[in-house]
């Protein structure tokens, strides 16, 4: 029974690893388990077999959900910008909280703002205004290869820290509808030659990412956590700021200002998601 209920928890896990704005460890934290998961990738040998039933788990809950989640964001990328908007900066109020009263310390003005510049740094490198739509159809060289490496890395090792979003990282970057697209093809065999090399690479860096994060945050969270949660209010900020310049820059007529309202409702999604977390807490 506990297998099973670890393999529910990595679909559920792995849908919110598709919505950007969310994120899988986020995720894991409502779910009671972020720091059981972080300690199981920081020793995965001992752990095969739970991040195995979490990782299949996972697997199923992004194939559930990409293609639907892309279509949505390429017929309406106005609307879901704006709400992806709103589900990342709803987890402000929660971050700010958490660095006032004994928390609060002038020095951790300092990871936040390496949080900051670190995620205005990702989106200049981007070249271009994030969207969803395929930037790298098929493999076809060095650089391509380079990107799809990187894009993993990054999306998903700054994904293990809460509260950050993977999928709106490759949003900034400009590979989700990439490495998404890629993923929902995985369910056509006729596609694989395109999609599959798109995905192991993606994969590669992905891993690389998500082992090197964790080793650091498993000793990190216990003996800095004032500085992890200046770190993450840092990048979530620089997050908040780069998305809606992405939001503003698509605004190109009166029926665009109606997306706007698509806002609050991703600010309250995540607000509720941060009251069921500190109700699991107590």
């Amino acid at each position: 029974m506990k297998s099973l209920y670890l393999f529910f928890k990595g679909i559920l896990i792995g849908i919110a690893l598709v919505l950007p704005g969310l994120s899988g460890s986020l995720m894991a934290v409502l779910l009671g388990m972020y720091e059981d998961v972080v300690n199981w990738i920081a020793s995965f040998r001992k752990n095969i077999k739970n991040l195995l039933l979490l990782g299949i788990g996972a697997a199923i809950g992004i194939l559930i959900s990409a293609k639907l989640v892309l279509v949505l964001c390429v017929a309406y990328p106005g609307p879901c910008n704006w709400f992806f908007l709103g589900l990342v900066a709803g987890g402000l109020p929660m971050l700010i909280s958490g660095v006032k009263g004994r928390n609060f310390t002038k020095l951790g003005f300092v990871p936040m703002i390496l949080g900051f510049a670190a995620i205005f740094a990702i989106t200049l490198c981007s070249g271009t205004a994030a969207d969803f739509h395929v930037a790298i159809p098929r493999i076809s060289g060095v650089q391509d290869a380079g990107v799809l490496l990187g894009a993993g890395l990054i999306s998903c090792g700054l994904m293990m820290l809460p509260g950050v979003s993977g999928s709106v990282l490759l949003i900034l970057l400009g590979q989700y509808g990439t490495v998404y697209g890629a993923v929902s093809d995985l369910t056509d065999f006729s596609r694989w030659s395109e999609s599959l090399p798109i995905c192991i690479l993606f994969g590669i860096g992905g891993v690389a990412g998500v082992l090197l994060v964790s080793k650091v945050m498993k000793g990190t969270i216990r003996r800095f956590p004032r500085i992890v949660q200046w770190l993450i209010l840092g990048l979530t900020l620089g997050t908040c700021v780069s998305l809606g310049w992405v939001c503003i820059q698509n605004m190109k007529n009166v029926v665009s200002l109606l997306y706007v309202l698509f806002f609050p409702l991703g600010f309250a999604a995540t607000v509720l998601a941060g009251r069921l977390e500190r109700k699991n807490k107590v």
